[in-house]
């Protein structure tokens, strides 16, 4: 019996000493598993970290003042697109897409816009396509821009002619660079494409232009300041920029209601600038010639706000610059739409 009893001690001994062992061993193989995790986690940290500063914005770009990840290999091509804004040419189409756009007045007591695009972006239809004026011709050598119309005043083509502008004319490319519309009766009826441009720039040299100065928005005034702008005769053609506090920028209406474009959508803009420039009439059939060097009174709507300041421009291929108490105002990434008027008397401010 004490051999059996002795046998059983035995044995017993071994299942402890083997438990033992098990837990010796789980506890070092879940020490093992938390000692590597941790250093799997520490390392995939560590990359995330790396990946994050690498994602982090470096440069604003050039055209829109929006950030980039990384820096442009050269400045995008631009296009200038005269776009008609007669009643019969609504709605207009890729309108709210163009990240600057310049109205003036011309004859017939309607106002025109000039919608700038560059290469970096897809807008399948732009239109309907107008002639050009003087003063189209001289906004567009802000970026050495490629100038897109149809036709022109006598006085726009002989200035395209002389001073070296890069022309797109729909009446020497038709077919090629643009199209026209069966939906549409001429001559509201004329379009084109950021595709078609970009493939009509290839032959121009890489272009060189200023940037703005741009800035972050900033707090959004209490009580929003709406303007409303005697452009034209025409109801239809009076312009109202009500501040949308949602969106937090300026959506446009004409004859109060919102100026919607093809695409069922509402024109936007960041930036608000009103500039008095002289006009005058340079003949019988009405058109006009607008200054667009020197210096005037202007304003410049932001986040709400209005500011009073005083618009400059000397030279041809210069930007537009907003000056108060001799400071350079920044713009509002996005979009920014310049408003030419004889003289702010035509603004109303509510």
């Amino acid at each position: 019996m004490a051999k059996k009893g002795g046998r059983q001690s035995k044995i017993y001994l071994q299942h402890i000493i083997a438990s033992a062992g098990i837990v010796l061993f789980a506890v070092m193989f879940v020490f093992a598993l938390t000692f590597f995790t941790d250093i799997v986690l520490f390392e995939f940290a560590q990359e995330s970290v790396v990946a994050e500063d690498e994602q982090k914005p470096i440069v604003r770009h050039p055209l829109t003042g929006a950030w980039l990840y990384e820096e442009l290999e050269e400045l995008p091509s631009v296009y200038a697109v005269v776009v008609e804004n007669h009643y019969d040419a609504r709605p207009q189409s890729g309108l709210e897409e163009a990240f600057l756009v310049f109205e003036a007045p011309v004859e017939a007591g309607i106002s025109r816009m000039l919608a700038f695009y560059h290469s970096g972006q897809d807008v399948e239809e732009i239109g309907p396509v107008r002639s050009a004026r003087p003063y189209f011709v001289d906004w567009a050598h802000v970026f050495d821009a490629l100038f897109v119309h149809v036709g022109g005043s006598p006085q726009a083509l002989e200035q395209i002619q002389e001073d070296g502008t890069f022309d797109l004319n729909e009446y020497w490319y038709g077919g090629v660079y643009f199209w026209r519309s069966g939906e549409r009766l001429a001559p509201h009826n004329v379009y084109t494409s950021t595709r078609l441009l970009e493939e009509a720039s290839e032959a121009l040299e890489v272009p060189v232009y200023e940037s703005w100065g741009y800035k972050d928005p900033s707090d959004l005034t209490e009580d929003p300041i709406d303007i409303m702008i005697d452009f034209s005769i025409y109801d239809w053609n009076n312009v109202q920029w009500l501040f949308d506090k949602e969106r937090a920028g300026y959506e446009r209406y004409d004859q109060s209601a919102p100026h919607k474009t093809a695409s069922g959508v509402s024109i936007y803009a960041d930036n608000i600038i009103v500039l008095e420039a002289d006009i005058e009439l340079i003949d019988d059939i009405g058109r006009r010639d607008v200054e667009v060097l020197g210096s005037g009174d202007a304003y410049l709507l932001q986040d709400g706000g209005l500011i009073e300041c005083e618009w400059q421009r000397d030279m041809l291929d210069e930007r537009l610059r907003l000056v108060q108490d001799g400071e350079m105002l920044l713009m509002n990434p996005g979009i920014t739409w310049v408003q030419i008027v004889p003289t702010l008397s035509d603004v109303t401010i509510k």
